[in-house]
């Protein structure tokens, strides 16, 4: 992985910048990276994730390496998902500036959430993730752990 784990809560400037976690701006200054590729994870509904450019063509390309580009099912996942990409700046200050679209898809105002996942890490609008995207995914994971004791979804 190219980062330690963090769980940490971070806060906008007025023009929509936000300073990355020092562990994080120490892990991507140490291989050279200076941009980031963030996509809208759950629509309108969820947070943005954030990839390194490289983990980012990785993820997509297993996921559309044979895929229809007019299946329905293809269609969608390329509307929801990549159509939200963009990349961002990490400028000198170990800052990034969230476009208005991407903060407005997510819920972003002010207060934020940041967590790394496997090889990646996610943004959320701090009240979305407490009051609905948290419990959500606690009563999912425990429900699908009492139903077949040790296995998961591999997702």
């Amino acid at each position: 992985m190219l980062f330690e784990p963090f769980n940490t809560r971070l806060t906008l400037d007025p023009k929509g910048r936000l300073t990355l976690p020092i562990q994080l701006r120490h892990a991507l200054a140490g291989h050279g990276i200076n941009s980031l590729v963030a996509v809208g994870n759950d629509g309108n509904r969820g947070g943005l994730s954030l990839f390194t450019l490289e983990k980012y063509r990785e993820s997509i390309a297993a996921r559309t390496a044979d895929i229809d580009p007019f299946a329905p099912r293809a269609a969608h996942f390329l509307r929801a998902v990549v159509s939200t990409n963009q990349t961002l700046t990490i400028d000198g200050h170990g800052r990034v500036l969230l476009p208005a679209a991407l903060r407005e898809l997510a819920g972003i105002e002010r207060d934020v959430v940041a967590f790394s996942m496997a090889g990646w890490f996610e943004l959320w609008d701090r009240e979305r993730w407490e009051q609905g995207a948290f419990p959500d995914a606690v009563d999912q994971w425990t429900a699908s752990s009492n139903s077949t004791p040790g296995a998961g979804d591999g997702q």
